[in-house]
């Protein structure tokens, strides 16, 4: 079916879903603040310095159920040294970064360290030793990750300052090229033990085309391999994991492109079965403005997304329309 008529067709449709987002920015002096809403509920804001760093971030249930938060710090070769997270179900955490010639050494704060333990040190009262484990099945600190609005109120909170003066272990190593590509990474346990490896190798574009990831903490294994076109465009990406002894390739995406090598096309195979298909589809500008999700298990186009632009190319708002409730239509 053609781009036009299909568009007309769900012109007509009355559609089951309906979101709609507009963002607004302003910029001072190069500082920039980007916000994200739902109707009139803000659900992301985000502050930047004036290196283009990202320092705070905040989002309500975006895209999932809970309220995260972050607040970063950066070097003067705007490389982020220190970054402090909140979340409204998992709690918080602290994680620091050393930079050498070719290392990086990333470090994390935490309160309790067990082996087999799945508990964290809640806070019950002001006194710090005053505090109580509980499984972390049950910690819910949204009303205080809710209300925070601004970096300097994360980093004041009771909770942060308390983690602050927490254990400090090495969580990761990561080691690098002469092109500072990250080819080695090495993740620890609090208790010192090798949680897992990674492994990266490029291409001669300084493309990756490989990433092996070897779990120690649960005994297993994977690879995942890319492929590009000669402009640089990743055509096909695909997992193979390890079942006793054999490769066996899980997952695999291939992607096709426009001549202005904005992707057009995404296919997904679920152990060479397909699984789905998504059309992207752009203005004269370059920007996209429909997305068409086919799903083979409904077999009929599952959602439509469509977005509008200002003049300077910033969304205005995304329409989201799901259609599995109605008659079936293929692309």
């Amino acid at each position: 079916m053609k781009n036009k008529n299909m568009r007309k067709l769900i012109l007509n449709l009355t559609f089951i879903f309906i979101v709609l987002f507009s963002f607004g920015q302003h910029d001072t002096t190069g500082l920039k603040t980007v916000k994200k809403y739902q109707g009139d509920k803000l659900k992301l804001i985000k502050y930047y310095d004036i290196n283009g760093n990202c320092t705070f971030s905040k989002e309500d249930r975006l895209d999932g159920d809970g309220v995260s938060i972050f607040t970063s710090d950066y070097d003067s070769l705007k490389r982020e040294i220190r970054t402090i997270y909140a979340h409204s179900t998992t709690g918080y955490s602290i994680i620091e970064k050393e930079y050498e010639p070719f290392i990086i050494k990333t470090y994390s704060y935490i309160i309790d360290c067990g082996r087999d333990s799945i508990i964290r040190d809640i806070i019950i009262s002001n006194d710090s030793s005053a505090t109580v484990n509980i499984p972390v099945s049950k910690m819910n600190p949204y009303e205080i990750v809710e209300k925070i609005n601004n970096k300097e109120e994360l980093e004041n909170l009771y909770e942060i300052k308390k983690l602050f003066h927490a254990k400090h272990y090495l969580e990761s190593i990561a080691y690098l090229d002469k092109k500072q590509n990250i080819i080695k990474e090495i993740s620890f346990e609090c208790y010192g033990d090798t949680s897992s490896i990674y492994i990266y190798k490029y291409n001669n574009k300084n493309k990756e085309i490989y990433f092996h990831n070897d779990l120690k903490d649960v005994g297993s294994a994977y690879d995942i391999y890319s492929e590009y076109d000669n402009k640089g465009n990743n055509i096909k990406w695909f997992h193979v994991v390890n079942n006793s002894g054999m490769q066996d390739t899980s997952e695999t995406y291939y992607y096709k492109y426009s001549n202005t090598n904005k992707i057009i096309e995404e296919l997904r195979y679920i152990e060479n079965e397909f699984d789905y298909k998504i059309i992207y589809e752009y203005d004269k500008k370059d920007n996209r403005i429909n997305e068409t999700f086919y799903d083979t298990k409904l077999n009929q186009i599952k959602t439509i997304t469509s977005y509008k632009y200002d003049i300077k190319g910033n969304v205005i708002e995304e329409i989201k329309f799901d259609l599995t409730h109605i008659a079936a239509i293929h692309p």
